[in-house]
This record gives structure tokens, sequence and C-alpha cells, in this order.
């Protein structure tokens, strides 16, 4: 059989077939396959028709005549791949539905699965975001980076609906299922190396919430390590203090010593008010190390017998999400970037 390159991007790493035993990945092998597709020594028996209709690097690659084998038959191609299994794998889960071993390729339903998962893993989105750029597989790729827009999002209130309430009125960010706090790191490389600026901001923010972790980075599944560049943790650094300085000028801004036209306890509030920014000073190790534009409402919630009426209480969070709104404006400056049209 013969054998085609695929490593598009002249990027390297391992290469396919090289030393130790193959093995036929139990989930991507076809017995009527037309390609074989090989990451590290797990071998991919797939349908060219299936990649072709996905990725443009594939359909040119097979639009190239095959020799025949000794038989005058046309040999089914082998394609070394410098990715890994997982990352294959993960793709083609996207791209196609498993096989049965009572199906033949004729009986399969190709198209984009990826578009039926609600819940898709962040090692599935990163994959197909990689190998999608990688590989030209332009509708892959676009619906990957939908996804990961519809959370990272460049609008205030879209943020603020990813956080939820639970026991003791403690304010917890809920992130994409199959996501940790960790995983932010990546999203930012994913936006490097898309160009998708977009996701930089608030993808910068979580990694600002993480502190001294953002250093640690995380293990991929395939044992490589995803860490930011140099320069992203030089802009964590530098943001530290510009974040912390947002999140005490909201904070102040929502208890500025200043009631409500429609107070009717003018006295006891402004003493309300007073109390608030003293108490501040005892919680500014906490306000500063959080991420400014959380939910007012659940984030500023006066402490319990905070002298401050309904009307002042309303003022309050108005002030505070109108201090929010200016700063959410300034947030690429924060970390050094520029995003068209924030």
């Amino acid at each position: 059989m013969d054998e085609l390159q695929a490593d598009p991007e002249g990027m390297g790493g391992t290469q396919a077939g090289g030393q130790g035993q193959r093995e036929r990945d139990a989930q991507f092998w076809y017995e009527d396959g037309t390609v074989i597709l090989v990451a590290h020594n797990v071998e991919f028996r797939v349908y060219k028709g299936v990649l072709a209709q996905h990725s443009l690097f594939f359909r040119d690659m097979f639009s190239l005549p095959q020799p025949p084998n000794a038989d005058g038959e046309v040999s089914c191609p082998i394609v070394p791949m410098s990715d890994s299994p997982e990352d294959v794998r993960h793709v083609l889960q996207a791209c196609m539905i498993p096989g049965s071993p009572r199906l033949t390729g004729s009986e399969l339903i190709m198209r984009i699965s990826l578009f039926r998962r609600e819940e898709p893993s962040f090692d599935l989105i990163s994959a197909c975001v990689r190998l999608g750029h990688k590989y030209h597989m332009g509708q892959l790729l676009g619906v990957s980076i939908a996804f990961l827009k519809s959370y990272y999002t460049t609008d205030l209130d879209t943020w603020q609906r990813h956080w939820a309430t639970y026991d003791h009125g403690k304010c917890v960010q809920e992130l994409p299922v199959g996501f940790t706090d960790l995983h932010a790191i990546g999203v930012v490389n994913l936006a490097r190396l898309t160009g998708e600026t977009s996701l930089l901001p608030t993808a910068f923010l979580q990694c600002h919430v993480l502190e001294d972790r953002v250093f640690d980075g995380f293990a991929r599944p395939d044992g490589s390590h995803e860490g930011l560049q140099l320069a992203d943790l030089k802009r964590c650094v530098k943001a530290k203090g510009r974040l912390a300085a947002a999140s005490v000028a909201i904070s102040v801004r929502i208890y500025l010593p200043s009631v409500s036209e429609g107070c009717t306890t003018r006295d006891a509030c402004l003493a309300g008010f007073q109390l608030a920014l003293a108490l501040l000073d005892w919680y500014s190790d906490i306000v500063t190390r959080q991420d400014p534009f959380r939910p007012l409402l659940r984030l500023y919630e006066p402490p319990e017998g905070l002298p401050l009426c309904a009307c002042c209480v309303n003022l309050a969070m108005e002030r505070g999400k109108e201090a929010q709104e200016e700063f959410w404006k300034k947030l690429p400056e924060m970390f050094d970037i520029r995003v068209d049209g924030w």
C-alpha cells in the first residue's frame, strides 16, 4: 500500500508508522474503508469520500491519481499523520458516526456529528479547532469556534449569565460541561492559532482568576503540555493590577455615600453606604482577586443588617452596572491586545 504525507504545515512531530507495533483503532476501523490514517502507531481505516467532504487538504490529496498494485488494482493508501491518536479520534467522532461491526460503509450516515453534541468537551473542541485549522476543515472549524464564542463572549450581559448562585448565596461561574477553569489557557492558544481575537479578553480574564495556577498549564490527553506563551503570561501579570483597580473602582462606585431621590430614610442610608465602604477594606483582598464583571446583584448584595432601603439598593446596583460597562469596554486594553469591534 502506498503512503501519502499529511503534514500540511511542516509541523514535524512524531511520525506515524515508526517504531513499535501498529494497532487498529477499536472505534474507527472499517473493513471496506478506502484510506488508512496512521497517528503514531494507531491505524484508522475510514473513507476518503468523508474526509474529502470535510477537508480541502484531503480533497486535494485524494484527487491525485494512485498507482495500481501488482494485481492492477488501486491499493488502499496509508496516510501518516503527525497528530496524536486522541486528536484524530476526536475529529473522526465529529465528522462521522462511529461504525458498528454489523454495518458497512454504504449503510452509514456521514455528517458533522458535532452539531448534534449539546455539550462537547474541551478536548473535542480543541482537537477540532487545531486539526480543522491544519487540514482546512472549514465547517468543523467554524462550528467549533462558534461554540467557544457562545461562552467566551464580547457581550457583558452574556458573560454575566454564565454565573449561578448556589447554597449560602455563593456565586459560582458555570463553565461549559467538559471544561475546567484551566482550559481558559487552551482557549487563549486556540484563539492565537486561528486569529479569533474576540475570544481573548474573556479567556484572559479567566486566566487572571487562576492566579498562580496560570503558570502551571495542564496536560492534554496525549500527555503533551498546554501552557501560555511567555508573552501571554506577561500579559496576565501586567493585567493583574489593572483588574484589581477596576474591581475596587466598581465597588467604590456602588457604595458612594449619596442616596436615591426616592429614599425616605436618608440618614440611615447614608450611614449604610459609609459602613459598606468601610467593610470593603476588610474584603479588599477578595475583591481584587475576583472577576470584576461578576453579576452585581449577587456579588455586591448588601451584608445582612446593612441599613439601605430598596431604592438605595437599586441605585447602588445601577451605579455598579454602569461602572462595569465602562471597564468592560477597556478589557482588551487591560491585556494589551486589540479586538476590532469590541
